[in-house]
């Protein structure tokens, strides 16, 4: 496991939560000014901003190929991949519904936590830790910049306070699957390339 855990660098989330928590509790309920656009007030939360810290953390996390390092059978790799996701997520969840203020949804952020943890893993998994902080990132200011008073408001700017919570959370829970299933494919891969190369 020595190995996995090196090349997975778990310390870069744990250390990324531990950032989140303190930034959240200093700017609870601060707003910044942001361009007006189409069905937005030009204010934003900057707690809606600090979820990026845990999901650059979360790819850097899963940004690494384990595979090179993990003498391991792949499936042993692929058990402890899926269940490092897991404890992140509920690590995410946690750190983050713990230090949001009390006006704002337990269920929608954990929503936005999952989201961006199954985003960020499945990107940095498929292209690297830079794919998976770019695709985190990309989301949230497309969310940000839609309306909430645009077509569809409430359900698109799944990543905001303002959006629909239960949403935000249904769409969390696939992201992760979503995750889930790609390191499940990814480790398959591994196992078919490792029996060719036995018959060869």
């Amino acid at each position: 496991m020595t190995p996995w855990l090196r090349t997975r660098r778990v310390a870069a989330p744990l250390g990324a939560a531990l950032l989140c928590g303190v930034v959240l509790f200093a700017l609870q309920n601060r707003f910044f000014v942001m361009p007006v656009v189409v069905g937005t007030d030009g204010m934003m939360l900057w707690s809606t901003l600090i979820p990026l810290i845990w999901a650059i953390g979360v790819a850097d996390c899963f940004g690494s190929k384990t595979q090179s390092a993990e003498a391991r059978p792949a499936r042993r790799t692929l058990i402890l991949d899926a269940g490092l996701l897991l404890a992140l997520a509920a690590v995410g969840v946690g750190v983050f519904t713990a230090a949001t203020g009390p006006d704002e949804s337990a269920t929608g952020t954990a929503g936005h936590v999952l989201i961006l943890t199954g985003i960020a893993c499945m990107f940095a998994m498929r292209a690297g830790s830079a794919a998976g902080a770019l695709a985190s990132t990309s989301l949230l200011i497309v969310t940000s910049f839609y309306g909430r008073d645009a077509p569809a408001g409430p359900y698109i700017r799944i990543l905001q306070p303002d959006g629909h919570p239960t949403w935000a959370l249904f769409v969390g829970v696939l992201a992760c699957l979503a995750a889930l299933a790609l390191i499940l494919l990814d480790n398959a891969a591994v196992n078919l390339a490792a029996t060719h190369r036995s018959h060869d």
